[in-house]
């Protein structure tokens, strides 16, 4: 199974790309991102979507992490939050 978007605003964050936003299209086959490019050209693809108007980018991760209370990880699953 394979989806192209064409014509997104991506923000890629990779080496060839950068940080800043372009318009392109991006090819995915299965859970996979096969290709990125400013324009890919004609792609067999089993579903095409219309990215004008939209933003691609990578997903946001929760880095978040109070260090100290890692310590505590698993000792308070019985209590209610609030306590």
């Amino acid at each position: 199974m394979s989806t192209l978007i064409r014509q997104a605003s991506i923000i890629a964050m990779d080496d060839s790309h950068g940080s800043t936003p372009f318009v392109g299209d991006i090819l995915i086959e299965a859970d996979r991102i096969k290709a990125i490019g400013s324009d890919l050209g004609p792609q067999r693809a089993d579903t095409v979507l219309d990215g004008r108007q939209r933003l691609v980018m990578p997903g946001l991760v929760n880095g978040h992490l109070h260090s100290g209370e890692a310590l505590f990880k698993g000792r308070y699953d019985n209590m209610p939050l609030e306590l």
